[in-house]
């Protein structure tokens, strides 16, 4: 099922690497059982039905469908999370280890379960490089 990501990130697995999708990405192509949890379960994407010809997305499908004042449940991070100009989540030491490890697997890091919260922030730090955290 061809799918689009309305809010919040989503760890898209191509198979070879997963990679964060976003609502400015193009809309994808899941299974029907992920397209399902992802639509109705977690409320983050919507159907598509097909591709624009051109291979543009219309003024409409660009928009979210959802509040724009709702923030991103706990299993995404928001858009209102992530700095424009790095393409990275902005975290800090105030985080939960549940929302650091979401972070970590909204972008495919590979962390241990049991990661404290300093190794899952040295984790993000390293895949991040020098990214903007809100760290005091």
């Amino acid at each position: 099922m061809l799918i689009k990501i309305t809010k919040g990130n989503y760890g898209y697995n191509n198979g070879r690497i997963v990679r964060a999708k976003t609502p400015s990405d193009k809309p994808f192509e899941v299974d029907d059982a992920e397209a399902a949890r992802l639509i109705e379960e977690l409320k983050i994407a919507k159907a598509v039905d097909k591709l624009p010809v051109d291979g543009k997305l219309s003024a409409e499908e660009k928009t979210p469908d959802t509040d724009p004042n709702d923030s991103a449940d706990g299993d995404a991070v928001g858009d209102d999370d992530v700095d424009e100009e790095n393409d990275a989540p902005i975290y800090s030491e105030e985080m939960s280890n549940a929302e650091l490890q979401a972070i970590a697997k909204d972008y495919g890091i590979p962390v241990p379960n049991r990661a404290n919260k300093s190794e899952l922030i040295a984790a993000l730090d390293n895949f991040f490089g020098s990214a903007p955290t809100l760290r005091s």
